[in-house]
């Protein structure tokens, strides 16, 4: 969370500020922040006592919900690109993962947490696709 208020608060400075810094390095450390949070976010979770094994593929299914919703909301490209990341490895590990080890009931849940995250994600994608091309 403190590396997404770190990113914000570079994102948000004028330009005679990223003048000095120069507007490269800012966008540089604005595309390298935003993935590196996520990637702490999953990490923090993949160690978590409380999420463990069975609640994973859920807690990677919210922190690309999170990032998605940033994205949308501060209409930021490199947070939906992370957002999308972050899904291809939750359906990465459901194919790899989920199927072989887990239960039948968790193997369910975590199937229909993901697909309930995916439709939500192209829900969002469609109602909002001509603000998404402008933004692009």
């Amino acid at each position: 969370i403190q590396l997404i208020v770190l990113e914000r608060f570079l994102h948000r400075q004028p330009k005679e500020i990223l003048n000095r810094v120069r507007e490269e390095l800012a966008t540089w450390v604005h595309a390298t922040l935003v993935p590196l949070a996520a990637f702490l976010l999953i990490i923090a979770a993949r160690f978590s006592e409380e999420l463990r094994l069975s609640w994973m593929t859920f807690s990677y299914s919210l922190v690309g919900i999170a990032f998605m919703g940033l994205g949308f909301f501060w209409k930021d490209r490199v947070y939906r690109r992370t957002a999308l990341a972050v899904f291809v490895l939750c359906i990465a590990r459901v194919i790899l993962i989920d199927i072989m080890n887990l239960e039948l009931f968790y193997r369910m849940l975590a199937f229909i947490c993901l697909g309930i995250c995916l439709l939500i994600v192209s829900w969002l994608y469609t109602r909002f696709q001509k603000q998404v091309h402008q933004w692009i």
